[in-house]
């Protein structure tokens, strides 16, 4: 009967550190998401920059119009960038957004970017 009480506690004591070492990965991976943008947002300049001018909203503007006006949303996108990797680094322990998920969409500067080959270039 010991035996089997002993055997008991230890699962459940065990059990009880379960739920923290899973969301521990969730942790690391806000840390990480967070100081990579830190680093990182200044490339938000020239990615607006582009975007901006292969808008087609955009496309009877001047090239100096679409240079200064993808220069600005770059710098607005930067500042938002570094806010939201700050705010990851400073709350990376907290499952705040729900599910450890990102403020700002996409997560990291280079999510947008295809990477995967197409079959045509095999």
């Amino acid at each position: 009967m010991k035996k089997v009480i002993l055997v008991l506690t230890i699962m459940c004591v065990s059990l009880s550190f379960a739920n923290t070492s899973f969301a521990y990965n969730d942790q690391l991976r806000k840390l990480k998401r967070g100081g990579i943008n830190v680093v990182t947002s200044v490339g938000e300049i020239p990615n607006q920059m582009k975007e901006v001018w292969k808008d087609d909203k955009m496309a009877d503007k001047p090239k100096a119009a679409k240079a200064y006006s993808g220069f600005l949303k770059g710098i607005t996108y930067t500042f938002a960038r570094m806010g939201s990797g700050l705010w990851d680094m400073f709350t990376f322990n907290l499952e705040t957004p729900k599910n450890y998920e990102p403020l700002m969409k996409p997560a990291y500067i280079c999510d947008h970017l295809d990477t995967t080959p197409d079959e045509s270039e095999f």
